[in-house]
This record gives structure tokens, sequence and C-alpha cells, in this order.
């Protein structure tokens, strides 16, 4: 089950969505978004690793490593433009197991806007839910995963000052 922290994170971030693309990217510089995709609003506070790497068949990704096994992957073009976002993390389904499921996504839309959207999850003790759950293939199939470590181009770690490591710096 996701966290009141991560439920927090999740609010943060839908606050950051419906804003035209230019908003987005307004405060990087042209080389910052050829190397990192930052998503919409920015990096998250709670992070405490972030990993910036390329996708496959051209663009780059960005996850952001949140506590209690949560996770945000942004995906953008090779220019750095935000192209999808999703925060990604443990859910309890019926049986009781823990499934890593979407819990919030953003996208870019024709209009250069993004926007956003939350999916919720019945108690997994609901009879209802756990008829259909076994169906439910959608949801475990648009999980975006994160950065592969083959795929790695920079790694940055939370200090214990709060401020995230320059990957770059010698």
């Amino acid at each position: 089950m996701f966290s009141n922290k991560a439920l927090a994170l999740g609010v943060a971030a839908v606050a950051a969505c419906a804003i035209p693309a230019a908003a987005s990217t307004s405060a990087q510089t042209s080389s910052q978004q050829a190397r990192y995709c930052i998503p919409s609003g920015g990096l998250l506070e709670d992070a405490t690793r972030v990993v910036h790497g390329t996708r496959a068949g051209g663009g780059i990704q960005t996850t952001e490593y949140l506590p209690s096994d949560v996770y945000r992957v942004s995906l953008c073009d090779a220019d750095g433009t935000l192209v999808r976002a999703q925060l990604v993390g443990p859910i309890t389904v019926p049986g009781g197991q823990s499934v890593r499921l979407p819990y919030w996504t953003e996208n870019r839309l024709d209009d250069g806007s993004y926007g956003g959207a939350f999916a919720t999850y019945p108690d997994p003790r609901d009879p209802r839910w756990a008829a259909v759950w076994p169906g439910v293939t959608k949801a475990r199939a648009n999980v975006t995963p994160p950065t592969p470590e083959g795929r790695v181009t920079a790694e940055r770690t939370r200090g214990a000052d709060g401020t995230l490591s320059d990957p770059h710096a010698k």
C-alpha cells in the first residue's frame, strides 16, 4: 500500500499537471534538456536517488526513487521535452500480494499541455475487486519500468544536507 507520504508526493506531482510545455521546461537550459529528462514541476524533494539514462528507440529518461518502494519515471524526447511521467508503487491486491501499479500518470497532450490522472484501487478485501482482479491486465501492462541499469548515464544521491549530488562533479 502507498504510505501517506507517497500519497502526498502523488498529489504534489499532480499539481504540476495541465501546464503548457514551455512553462514546464522554462527553468531548464538547453544543455540540461539534452542531458536530463526533468519532469514538469522539477525533481521531487523526497527522492533519495535519481537515475538519468537513455530510452530504447531514442530519448532520455529519469527515475526518482522515493521511500516505501515508490518511484517516478519521466520519459522525454531527445531534446528533453517531457512525453510521459508516472508514479509507481506497491498496491496490495486481492490475495494479499503487493504488486507495482501506476498511481499517477502525466502525458503530453497534442496541444503541448500536460494532463494527468490518478489511478485508484479498491480495498483488496472487496469481493467485487477480487472477482475482477485476474482480468485487470491493462493496469499491470501500463507500468512504466524504472531506468534500466544498462542505460544509466548518470546517478545522483541525496546527501545528509538534503542536496542531490552532481553526477558530473570531479
